[in-house]
Formats: structure tokens, C-alpha cells, sequence
């Protein structure tokens, strides 16, 4: 334990820190889970808890509690899942059609001599 003044100071409030930065951070993950959660369940109502979990991730990237290349991953792979749900729901997967190409006669020409 610290027996300087300043540095007993300075641990009280990184503790103070640490537990505002856990808080938030718990908050972010809840948030993201609960995108996933919606996901799962009904499809529909994802883009409103997808727009809740990018205000989270934003407000705890600002703080500096994560770092904004994280808060971008998070947010992309999560605007991921969510694309590719709304495409599975939006339009089923179509059967490719075959079509037989006509068959194009070529002139075969003779070189001159």
C-alpha cells in the first residue's frame, strides 16, 4: 500500500475509474447480446436494437473505455449479421435458371495466297 499522500489519491481514483469503465462496458456487451437475442427471435425488430447497441458502443468508445478500431470491428460484424438476416428473411433463395445457348454458326475462311 502507498504511504504518499498523492498516490493514495491517484489509487482511490483509478479505482474509481476502473469500476465506471466495467459498468459501461457490461452495459455494451448486454446491449450487443440482446442484438444477437433479437436476432434469434424476431428478425424485425433487429435494426431498433442494432441502432440502441451502436449508441453504446459509440458513447463507451468516446470515453475511451475500448478502442475505436474495436468499437468499428463490433460494429460492422454486428451490421453484418444483421444484413444477412434481412436478406434470408426479405428474399428466399431463387433456383438459377438454366438456359441452353443457340449454337452460332463461324465462317471458317480460307487465308489468301
Amino acid at each position: 500500500m502507498a504511504n504518499i499522500k498523492s498516490a493514495i489519491k491517484r489509487i482511490k481514483k483509478s479505482q474509481t475509474a476502473h469500476d465506471r469503465n466495467v459498468g459501461q462496458k457490461s452495459k455494451m456487451k448486454t446491449l450487443i447480446k440482446k442484438v444477437h437475442v433479437t436476432l434469434t427471435e424476431d428478425a424485425t425488430l433487429a435494426p431498433a436494437a442494432l441502432s440502441v447497441a451502436y449508441k453504446a458502443i459509440d458513447t463507451v468508445e468516446q470515453k475511451g473505455v475500448i478502442h475505436a478500431n474495436k468499437a468499428a470491428r463490433l460494429k460492422s460484424r454486428l451490421a453484418k449479421k444483421i444484413n444477412k438476416a434481412a436478406v434470408a428473411v426479405v428474399a428466399p433463395v431463387k433456383e438459377k435458371k438454366v438456359v441452353a445457348k443457340k449454337a452460332t454458326a463461324v465462317k471458317k475462311t480460307t487465308p489468301k495466297k
